[in-house]
């Protein structure tokens, strides 16, 4: 038996009440409608702006910022610094009615400085679960009432560029890894993954990776020096060449990049160096001329967060 309506009253007198067509159903009180518990307020969307250096999403008036709306859209100012957004409790109320979606909103001298400003995104118990390092970075979130879940809508910007400053001659069959202190210089590195104690870069969480190295030499017309790139894993315990070429081939003519994918886990590291494959001759790694541009790199970008 259908639900009827009365024109004073909502009455009900079955498990289904069907408003007709040509019928629209007005709710004239912002807070008058609820749903599972949660009030449905007018608008389903909400745009908000953060420039504190720390907010926490799960205690007043944040709260209010995103009860009772499909959406709510959090833009993080980083431009004054760091800045750090605490998601509410995944189960607090109404938590799984909407979608929160974090945003970097502007950061500093960015693309410019080494490292920008970062906006750090802990769960309710403070642990990070997210990071966005540039302008444009965003990560959206959902919860099945127990656990916060990120929906795929995101974008990341982690990445780093490290060449070398100075020359360096690599022996003959030899290799060599390819920054120590004092050779090398930091185009950028958002997100400081760099390590210049092992000179490698540090994986902090499980991602998807675009591994570049270059071992060019502008000071020969041909030169038999290629890009060997390393996996270091369980604390360093164990490692692995990811990207190794050891049959000698025809000397090119012009610098050779290394560039292929890598699933990474946390806690891993990557460092780049140089084989020389010529078993006879030395050849100059480096030259500082023109920067990177001209000289030895190791390149990252990640692609994917898992």
């Amino acid at each position: 038996m259908a639900a009827t309506l009365s024109l004073d009253t909502i009455t009900s007198s079955g498990g289904t009440i069907t408003v007709p067509t040509g019928k629209t159903l007005v709710v004239t009180d912002a807070a008058g409608l609820t749903v599972a518990g949660t009030t449905i307020e007018s608008g389903n969307v909400s745009v908000n702006t953060i420039t504190a250096a720390s907010t926490d999403l799960g205690t007043a008036p944040e709260v209010a910022m995103w009860t009772g709306k499909n959406k709510a859209i959090f833009m993080v100012d980083a431009s004054g610094g760091a800045r750090t957004v605490q998601l509410p409790a995944a189960n607090a109320t109404g938590r799984s009615t909407v979608s929160i979606v974090i945003s970097c909103k502007a950061t500093s001298a960015v693309p410019a400085t080494v490292s920008p400003n970062l906006v750090t995104i802990n769960d309710s118990s403070g642990s990070e679960v997210f990071t966005l390092y540039a302008k444009g970075d965003y990560v959206e979130f959902v919860s099945d009432g127990t656990n916060d879940l990120r929906t795929g809508n995101e974008h990341i910007s982690a990445k780093g560029l490290i060449f070398r400053n100075t020359d360096e001659s690599v022996a003959a069959s030899a290799t060599e890894i390819m920054f120590s202190t004092g050779e090398y210089t930091a185009k950028h590195d958002w997100g400081a993954w760099w390590n210049g104690t092992n000179f490698a870069v540090e994986i902090p969480y499980a991602c998807r990776v675009l591994v570049e190295c270059n071992p060019f030499n502008s000071q020969a017309a041909s030169q038999y020096l290629y890009a060997s790139v390393k996996r270091y894993y369980s604390s360093r315990a164990s490692n692995e060449w990811i990207w190794r070429n050891d049959n000698k081939a025809a000397a090119p003519t012009s610098g050779y990049t290394a560039s292929f994918i890598h699933d990474f886990s946390s806690g891993d590291e990557i460092e780049y160096n140089v084989f020389n494959m010529d078993s006879g001759t030395a050849s100059m790694a480096g030259d500082a001329t023109d920067g990177w541009r001209q000289g030895c790199f190791g390149k990252w970008t990640v692609l994917r967060r898992y």
